[in-house]
C-alpha cells in the first residue's frame, strides 16, 4: 500500500466515519485514490479485530483471576473452535486442563459436508452425518479422519473431495480439541448449549417492560445474577470479606 504521512491517513478515516461524502469524493478532496482508502479501511479492520481478540484474552484472565481458577479440581474451556480463540486461551489461560471445540460447531461441518455430498437434509445426507459423528464421539477424531480419507478416496466428484479434504483439514488442525471420547469419560460437557441457553436466561433481567439501562448497571446486574444461578453467592462475598 503506497505510503502517505500518517496525518493524512488520520483526516481521510475522520473524513470517511463522518460520511463527509463518497469514497471517490474523499479520495479527489485528498489527492488519493479510492483504491488506496479501501485497503487502508481493510487494514484498520484487521487492526481492530486483533485488538478486540487481545481484549477479550484480557477479560477472560482476570475474570479467571477472580475465582483463582487455577485451584479448580476440573477446569475446561468450551468454544466454536476459532483460531483467536484458541489462541488467547492458550496465552491467557495456560492451566486449562482442556480445551474443547463445540460439538454442536462439530456437527455443522459434518452437516455441511453431508449436504454437498448428498443433498440437503436427504435420507442419505443425514445417515452419513450422524455415522461420522457416532464415529467422533465413540472412537475420537483420529478414527474419523481414516475414515473421511476412506470416503475421499471412494469418491469421483471433485467437488465431493474437495469438500472432504476442506472437513479433513479442518479436524486435523483440532484434533486435540475432539478427543471427545476422553472428554465424555472425564464428566465434561462437550457442548456449549446450555452455557449459551443460560446466557439468553439471564439476559431477562434486563429486558422488562419500561426498563432502560446504562452499560454499568447492566454488567453489574448480569454478574450478580451470573453468581447467583451459579450457586456461588454464599462463595463469592465470603471470598470478598477475606480480601477486605
Amino acid at each position: 500500500m503506497k505510503s502517505y504521512p500518517i496525518e493524512l491517513r488520520q483526516l481521510v478515516l475522520d473524513a470517511v466515519d463522518s460520511n463527509q461524502g463518497t469514497q471517490q469524493e474523499i479520495a479527489e478532496r485528498f489527492s488519493v485514490s479510492a483504491i488506496w482508502i479501501r485497503k487502508l479501511l481493510y487494514k484498520r479492520k484487521g487492526s481492530d479485530s486483533i485488538e478486540s481478540a487481545k481484549q477479550a484474552g484480557r477479560m477472560l484472565r482476570k475474570t479467571t483471576a477472580k475465582i483463582d481458577i487455577g485451584k479448580a479440581e476440573c477446569k475446561y474451556s468450551v468454544s466454536d473452535g476459532a483460531v483467536w480463540i484458541e489462541k488467547q486461551y492458550k496465552g491467557k489461560l495456560p492451566m486449562l486442563d482442556d480445551n474443547i471445540l463445540d460439538v454442536f460447531h462439530f456437527k455443522d461441518h459434518l452437516t455441511n459436508a453431508s449436504h454437498s455430498l448428498y443433498g440437503e437434509n436427504s435420507k442419505e445426507s443425514v445417515h452419513w452425518r450422524d455415522k461420522m459423528k457416532t464415529v467422533a464421539l465413540e472412537n475420537g477424531s483420529l478414527v474419523l479422519l481414516d475414515r473421511l480419507k476412506e470416503c475421499y478416496n471412494n469418491l469421483d466428484d471433485t467437488d465431493s473431495r474437495s469438500e472432504i479434504d476442506s472437513l479433513r483439514n479442518y479436524i486435523s488442525k483440532r484434533v486435540a480439541m475432539t478427543d471427545y471420547p476422553k472428554f465424555i469419560d472425564k464428566g465434561y460437557d462437550i457442548g456449549s448449549g446450555p452455557t449459551e441457553s443460560f446466557c439468553g436466561c439471564l439476559t431477562k433481567r434486563l429486558k422488562g417492560p419500561g426498563m432502560r439501562w446504562d452499560s454499568d448497571n447492566a454488567e453489574a446486574v448480569m454478574a450478580l445474577g451470573s453468581i447467583y444461578y451459579s450457586n456461588l453467592w454464599d462463595t463469592y462475598w465470603k471470598m470478598q470479606r477475606k480480601s477486605t
